[in-house]
């Protein structure tokens, strides 16, 4: 209808979304900075039934991952003993998701890059032609707050790339870090608002960096020997150290360390653990050739 309404509230939360309708009316109140982007990639959903069994396919105590460098497909259990898949690809260039028009061409694709995985996803390529090709935004903006009374939350303040599976999660914890700020400053909202603003906003910068790192993580350094092995020390040295080493998944996933902190904690554990790899490479060397120098003199 046209029934207009006018509401007074002491705050207003702007939960409404990637494409927040309140964050653009912000936007005309304060300089807020925004930064809206797609990444060049994109996803199509496909489907794994169970087993004529009545189960799993596949494992589903893991997260299942074809990783191709450029591109990977995902598999994710579900409560029904089914799979979703998603097929994680650049959007144009030979391997993207605009080449998949055709039933013969998704058919080689799959073929060619998925081959062990076919037999248990039957309707793959009704799939791959019927649903949508979806594309991936990021956004960034700041301030999160304006007249001390309004403020974003969730996707509208920090839509991020979904490879961390941490967007709905980061949203609940925008909640929660608001209500307990409201309670340390006896609701004062002003107060409340600022210490939110000050301290969140590097989060979700931080979010979106962690969220398109561990893209590139899934797709293509899983297949590394070199990454296997730092990820390897990293876990060891987890178990040694217990909290005083956690692996940047620990961190962002099962605490609630904030996520500036886990990016920076994670930048210079990277360089401690290259710095010992490279460590152990040089001893091992060292060591071979002393052994081949005893060994020749011998």
């Amino acid at each position: 209808s046209d029934t207009q309404h006018k509401i007074t509230s002491t705050m207003l939360i702007g939960a409404d979304g990637a494409f927040s309708a309140v964050r653009d009316n912000m936007r005309r109140m304060c300089r807020m900075d925004l930064h809206q982007f797609y990444i060049p990639h994109g996803y199509k959903e496909l489907s794994m039934p169970p087993t004529p069994a009545g189960e799993f396919a596949l494992d589903p105590h893991a997260l299942h991952i074809w990783p191709r460098r450029q591109f990977m497909l995902i598999a994710l259990p579900n409560p029904d003993k089914s799979f979703t898949c998603t097929l994680f690809a650049p959007f144009s260039g030979p391997d993207g998701l605009e080449s998949l028009q055709t039933a013969a061409s998704v058919e080689n694709y799959f073929t060619q890059y998925f081959s062990d995985v076919v037999e248990l996803m039957p309707s793959y390529i009704d799939d791959c032609l019927k649903n949508p090709t979806s594309a991936l935004v990021s956004v960034r903006c700041s301030p999160w707050v304006v007249n001390d009374r309004m403020v974003l939350i969730g996707d509208a303040a920090h839509a991020v790339v979904p490879h961390f599976g941490q967007g709905m999660n980061a949203a609940f914890e925008d909640g929660l870090i608001l209500d307990e700020l409201m309670d340390k400053y006896d609701n004062n909202v002003a107060w409340a608002l600022n210490e939110f603003n000050t301290t969140r906003v590097p989060d979700g910068r931080a979010l979106a960096i962690l969220s398109l790192e561990n893209y590139i993580d899934m797709r293509s350094n899983t297949i590394s020997p070199l990454i296997r092995v730092k990820k390897l020390v990293d876990t060891c040295l987890h178990q040694l150290l217990g909290s005083y080493w956690l692996p940047v998944y620990q961190s962002v996933t099962f605490s609630r360390v904030p996520y500036a902190k886990a990016l920076e904690t994670a930048r210079w554990q990277d360089k401690l653990l290259e710095r010992v790899i490279i460590a152990g490479f040089v001893a091992a060397v060292v060591g071979l050739s002393v052994r081949v120098g005893v060994f020749v003199r011998a």
